[in-house]
């Protein structure tokens, strides 16, 4: 649910970061070319964007077992994605 959120009003999305960093990977578009700093620049914001509301974004997740959860570790359906894809997985 979006902060503010009623039945007449959307609200705001609780972790607005996580939309702009989405936004920036979309931005990096396959058919451009992007140099050095480009690259450098948009990894820092996304780094600062990230850094900036993980605390919150960790607190709603400080549930002692969690209700709905999405790990590859421990549920095999959801390493699909990351084997579909050739995406590594890598402990954090």
């Amino acid at each position: 649910m979006n902060r503010g959120e009623k039945d007449n009003k959307i609200g705001f999305y609780p972790f607005e970061p996580i939309k702009d960093i989405f936004g920036l990977i979309s931005d990096l578009d396959c058919d451009k070319q992007f140099t050095a700093v480009e690259r450098k620049e948009t990894r820092n914001k996304i780094y600062v964007l990230w850094a900036d509301m993980r605390r919150e974004l960790l607190k709603e997740f400080d549930r002692e077992v969690p209700t709905f959860s999405h790990t590859h570790w421990d549920q095999p359906e959801k390493a699909k994605i990351y084997d579909a894809h050739d995406i590594e997985k890598r402990p954090t």
